[in-house]
Order: structure tokens, then C-alpha cells, then sequence
């Protein structure tokens, strides 16, 4: 280890249970004896340098945030923040993706600002996992899927060559319900639409709160083994379900509030990308709603 990290790796030598260091730009600076020996990361320690591979990669986001975050406060208060805990999924050299609690705080040495990680692997949450993450992905006002994990699946469906079909919907004059009725109303128009389009998810097709007052449904084509004829169009239903969502009134407080939906459709092309077939589902979506016209096609 570099002359320079021998105090960093002093520090993490120190702390009771599996730590590693590493600075503003990920770059790992030490591992302690404790987290080699019990996490099976000696791997990821001997090839890789960045910090972040320790971590699953849907996390990385979550991770640059939070560090971010830190450096921010510590630089403007010129105090060190309180460490901050968060669930992350543990990246092992073999084996099954783990989740356990990282306490992450920030400290100086040499200089310059070192960020220490502390990890709980005493107890790993393997059999609670499954109903944490599910709370993690679901969106707390609507209870759809949020934007991250439902363009992780989208990725993953795109990547297995999957013909994948979305509809982006957006709420038409949203904003003037909240401008009217107070925010309350307007969060309880958003959750009852969403609860309706939420009768649409199934294992090929799910719904997200994709931003705002914006909602995606999303589907992926499997192979139908019966006759043309007797096909179910799965996309058209779709379509008009979206924009039908919004035709029944809903009732606020003894007001009967009435929406529309503008709905924009796209279809994934040989080679898609996320961002692109989202821009297309998006500029069709802004098409319908510039033309008053419900359902606008990108393909």
C-alpha cells in the first residue's frame, strides 16, 4: 500500500467490523483485515480500484448521491456530518448478491477528505430482502414501480432482444388541480389513476410512476401459439386503457373531478436503447398533448 494510505488503512484497521476507505472519486485507499476475511471480496479488491464494485451496480447511483451529499455538507459547515446508513446489495466475488447496512462517513487524512465505509455483514438480510427491496422499488405516494428499477427491467428485456412496446401517459392540466384544490387533491387524483393502471401489471408488463404526473406502461412481447385469429392485441387494450383510465370522474370531498390523459406510444427497434425508445414513447406522448389528440404514435 502507498505510503500516503497508511494512515487511511490504520484508520480502517481500527474500526470493529468490515470497513474499507476510498476518496471523493471512488478510488478505494484501504480494505480492512475484517472485511477480506468474511465477505468474499478479496477478488474485487485485488483487480479493481474502484470502490463502487464492491457495490451492485443499480446502486451506484444511490452511492455517487450519497457521497456527494457528504462532501457537500462537510465543505459548506466545514463539520463533519453525521455517518448516514442506507440498505445496499454487496457485490460478492462468488455467490449471491447480499444486502446488508453501509454506514457511510466522511474524515480528513493527509489533507484531503477520505470517505469511510462501514459494512454490516454480522447479519446480512437475506431473509427479509426480498420484502425491503420490494418497499425500495414501489413508489410511497402511487405504490407503482419507480423510474430506476422499472428501466432496469425495461434494459434487461431489451437486452434478451425482447420487442417491447411503451405507453407514456401524462395527466392533462395536472396542475391545475393542484392550483385549485390544494396538493392534496391532486396526490389523491394521481393515486387513484395510478391504482387503476396498476390492474395492468402482470410478468410481462409493468407500470411506473415515471416523473411528476407522468405514468409508463410497459410490455414485452412473448411468442402466441394461437391461431391469428384468436390474437389478443395486447398493445391496442393497453392504449385505450390508459386513456380510458381517466373518463370516470373521481370524487373529491364531494367534487367530482374530471381528467384527461394525453398518451404517447412507441415501439422498441432492432438495436433500442432505453433512452431512445423513451424519447420516442415521450416526444409521442408531447404530440397527442400539443395536438389534443389522445393517443399519438412514435415508431
Amino acid at each position: 500500500m502507498p505510503e500516503e494510505n497508511e494512515v487511511v488503512q490504520h484508520l480502517v484497521d481500527c474500526i470493529p467490523m468490515a470497513a474499507i476507505a476510498h476518496d471523493s472519486r471512488f478510488k478505494l485507499l484501504a480494505v480492512n483485515s475484517e472485511c477480506r476475511s468474511r465477505s468474499n471480496l478479496s477478488g474485487t479488491y485485488a483487480i479493481s480500484r474502484d470502490a463502487r464494485q464492491f457495490l451492485h451496480p443499480s446502486e451506484h447511483p444511490a452511492a455517487e448521491e450519497l457521497s456527494l451529499r457528504l462532501l457537500d455538507e462537510w465543505t459548506t459547515s466545514n463539520k463533519y456530518p453525521s455517518p448516514v446508513s442506507a440498505l445496499r446489495r454487496l457485490q460478492q466475488d462468488n455467490g449471491p448478491t447480499i444486502s446488508v447496512w453501509t454506514h457511510v462517513g466522511i474524515t480528513v487524512a493527509n489533507g484531503e477528505p477520505v470517505f469511510v465505509v462501514c459494512l454490516d455483514l454480522a447479519a446480512p438480510l437475506l431473509a427479509e430482502i426480498s420484502t425491503l427491496r420490494e418497499r425500495a422499488e414501489r413508489d410511497d405516494l402511487t405504490g407503482l414501480l419507480r423510474r430506476i428499477p422499472a428501466m432496469e427491467q425495461v434494459d434487461q428485456w431489451l437486452h434478451e432482444e425482447c420487442p417491447v412496446s411503451v405507453v407514456f401517459a401524462d395527466l392533462d392540466n395536472f396542475k391545475d388541480v393542484n392550483d385549485t384544490y390544494g396538493h392534496a387533491a391532486g396526490d389523491f387524483v394521481l393515486r387513484k389513476v395510478a391504482i387503476r393502471l396498476g390492474a395492468l401489471a402482470h410478468e410481462n408488463r409493468i407500470v411506473c410512476r415515471y416523473a411528476g404526473d407522468e405514468l409508463l406502461v410497459v410490455e414485452r412481447s412473448v411468442e402466441q401459439s394461437r391461431p391469428f385469429e384468436w390474437r389478443f392485441d395486447s398493445h391496442r387494450f393497453v392504449k385505450s386503457f390508459v386513456n380510458e383510465s381517466a373518463l370516470a370522474p373521481i370524487r373529491w370531498r364531494g367534487q367530482e373531478l374530471r381528467i384527461s390523459i394525453s398518451v404517447g406510444h412507441a415501439q422498441s427497434r432492432p438495436g433500442d436503447t432505453v433512452d431512445r425508445l423513451m424519447e420516442r414513447a415521450d416526444a409521442a406522448m408531447y404530440e397527442a398533448k400539443r395536438s389534443t389528440v389522445r393517443i399519438s404514435e412514435n415508431n
